[in-house]
């Protein structure tokens, strides 16, 4: 095979490997990271709870849910992806595409106080979110409780109770409406859904 041949078909496989970097960057389906986080599963949960702090009476004044992504960085450094603002009872946040970059857990806000919306508890759709992510996810309430969804355990636990972040100046305490145990299996989370809030 002569140098020009050989050059030729180098130069048209570099194109192709490039081609499908390229295609699989921007359809979000680069390779999976084989480095596994060195940050503990507390680090990650402070962060969150002291961003969704940040985020409550936002989320109050402006009636909407706000969202993000907790990750590691090149450095091993944990870091918070842009705020989303989401609607009143949803937000999608921005997942990390980038390699070396590893999403650690979701978080969000309930947005404000509604007796018709079964704000205390993270919903089905949060969990199934986190488990489909397979991460962790937090979330806060209008009554200022803090949860944290396990994915890989399919489960919701009660961080803390009432008042442990800030709560919506409307907030109604409704032991009706409270948690009655510290965790919830996604089954549980949908059964106590169906059920309502009951008489306050």
């Amino acid at each position: 095979m002569s140098d020009a041949s050989r050059n030729g078909l180098i130069l048209a496989g570099c194109a192709l490997l490039w081609v499908v970097i390229f295609f699989r960057s921007a359809l979000g389906l680069s390779a999976p990271d084989p480095r596994m986080s060195t940050i503990s599963q507390a680090e990650v949960q402070q962060l969150a709870r002291e961003t969704l702090s940040e985020l409550q009476l936002r989320s109050f004044a402006e009636s909407r849910e706000f969202c993000g992504v907790i990750y590691e960085d090149y450095e091993g450094e944990l870091s918070v992806t842009r705020i989303i603002g989401g609607g009143g009872h949803s937000c999608a946040p921005a997942f990390l595409k980038r390699p070396g970059m590893l999403t650690l857990a979701s978080f969000h806000t309930h947005g404000n106080y509604n007796p018709e919306y079964i704000g205390e508890f993270p919903s089905p759709t949060d969990l199934e979110a986190d488990i489909a992510g397979e991460i962790d996810g937090y979330v806060s309430t209008p009554g200022g409780r803090f949860w944290r969804v396990d994915g890989q355990a399919r489960a919701a636990e009660l961080i803390c109770d009432e008042g442990c972040l800030a709560k919506d100046p409307n907030y109604v305490s409704c032991a009706a409406a409270a948690p009655q145990k510290q965790r919830y299996t996604l089954e549980e989370l949908v059964g106590r859904i169906e059920r309502g809030n009951g008489p306050c």
